[in-house]
């Protein structure tokens, strides 16, 4: 499946990527949250595949799975619906999708882990 959508005046044809995404979308738009949602909203693609993509971006962003959603519906929710995804299958794939992207080096459960053996990324 393709997606395409517009950014900032360009066309862009990512893969079904979701790393490869988020950092499309920081390259291009920097790492403020508002910028960050401000693109997001401009994705093109069906209702929960949105969803999906959208929250695992925002957890990717926090580095936060509970983060992420919480960054998502506050930014997004009236989006989701305008879109026709029903509240119940948002949450659904919320849930799933937040855990994704969460896990990046900056996720602060690791880097808590990290601290507590004494150890470091490398």
């Amino acid at each position: 499946m393709e997606i395409t959508f517009t950014l900032n005046g360009k066309k862009v044809t990512p893969q079904i990527d979701a790393d490869t995404l988020l950092i499309d979308l920081v390259r291009d738009l920097g790492w403020g949250f508002t910028d960050l949602v401000a693109g997001l909203k401009h994705l093109s693609m069906p209702p929960l595949i949105f969803v999906m993509v959208t929250v695992a971006v925002c957890a990717g962003a926090c580095g936060s799975a509970s983060g992420g959603m919480g960054v998502a519906f506050k930014a997004l929710k009236d989006t989701y619906l305008k879109l026709g995804a029903s509240l119940p299958d948002i949450h659904r794939i919320s849930t799933i999708a937040a855990g994704t992207l969460d896990t990046l080096p900056h996720q602060g459960a690791q880097i808590t882990l990290l601290g507590i053996c004494k150890l470091t990324h490398k």
